[in-house]
């Protein structure tokens, strides 16, 4: 987690057995993940190869909470 030309990054990452993101398919939990970051201002990025591990990204812009009010 860390603060980074105004936006707050987190990355959460294995290095197991990784997965083919083409053939991914966004579940009810990453399809969540993804609308909360987009009506937050932000995103929600997943990068993985397999037998490469799994990343994802996610990327909000770092405001106020008095400005989301």
């Amino acid at each position: 987690l860390k603060k980074e030309n105004g936006n707050i990054c987190f990355l959460l990452s294995d290095n197991g057995k990784g997965v083919d993101v083409n053939a991914l398919t966004f579940g009810f939990g990453l399809t969540s993940m993804k609308d909360r970051a987009k009506s937050l201002g932000g995103e929600v990025r997943v990068e993985s190869e397999v037998g490469e591990g799994f990343e994802l990204y996610l990327t909000l812009t770092a405001t106020d909470v008095h400005e989301r009010e």
